[in-house]
């Protein structure tokens, strides 16, 4: 009866080793969570690291600092997966983010051009955006500025019609606007405004109200930077900054509602 226990043992451990080896070759291909598949089925997630010793150890359940080897793990387990994460691409993140600008603005009524400019952003898409700010980078020093210009609007013309407008000298040119401060490939920041830890609830009440009754509104307040919010009822547009104490720059918002803020830019 010893004998097939021990080539049990043996079938085992040689199992044991052959996983464990998996197992760092997914912690060596990046992957440091991998879900363990015991015998009987079930699916617990572990996180990996290497030790001292150069041996690949699982951590303790809560633990930072200390576990033990993933042999001992691998000996009542019959496979290993990795941790396969949600990846958001920069398309679908600046996508959702163009949504919330334009929910935000809805609700709020304010900037209503600006809104107009996030729809029409997310309906025509991504790629072609990208395009556009590829072609707005693009520069010629053999050529004049206006030729420059001709040849860019141009290019977006053919790429994007949409902003195609024409300025007051009776020539086509595009809308640089939205290009140069929301289009891929940059980050479209939404962020809360923060008056300080002691005032920023009464400060944000007060200009809720005064965005519901249509009311000019000025606030200010010393935080971590010296900021400030105005609210202009008679063109629906709102602005926020973050300005360095007694500096005068900093950083520059478009206010989407009463207490969210799109980055414009830096000064």
């Amino acid at each position: 009866m010893s004998i097939p226990v021990q080539e049990d043992l043996k079938a085992r451990r040689m199992r044991a080793e052959l996983l464990t080896v998996k197992a760092r070759s997914l912690f060596d291909a990046g992957h440091k969570e991998v879900i363990v598949i015991d015998e009987d089925d079930t699916r617990t997630k572990h996180r990996l690291f290497i030790s001292g010793s150069e041996t690949l150890g699982y951590y303790a359940k809560g633990a930072r600092r200390y576990g033990y080897p993933f042999m001992q793990l691998a000996y009542d387990s019959k496979d290993v997966e990795p941790v396969v994460k949600n990846l958001v691409t920069p398309a679908e993140k600046w996508e959702k983010d163009c949504r919330k600008v334009i929910q935000l603005l809805t609700e709020s009524g304010l900037w209503p051009e600006i809104k107009d400019e996030f729809e029409m952003a997310l309906r025509v898409g991504y790629d072609k955006l990208l395009q556009c700010k590829e072609a707005d980078n693009c520069y010629d020093s053999n050529i004049t500025w206006d030729e420059q210009q001709a040849r860019k609007t141009a290019k977006i013309k053919e790429i994007l019609p949409e902003l195609i407008h024409i300025g007051d000298d009776g020539k086509e040119h595009y809308e640089v606007d939205f290009l140069w401060h929301w289009a891929p490939p940059h980050q479209i920041k939404i962020k809360a405004m923060n008056f300080g830890k002691y005032q920023n609830e009464y400060v944000l009440a007060r200009i809720k109200a005064a965005l519901e009754h249509k009311v000019e509104s000025r606030e200010s307040a010393r935080a971590s930077y010296d900021v400030s919010f105005s609210y202009n009822p008679e063109l629906s547009k709102a602005w926020y900054s973050e300005e360095y104490k007694n500096c005068g720059n900093g950083h520059y918002y478009l206010a989407l509602d009463a207490a969210h803020a799109l980055f414009y830019e830096d000064d």
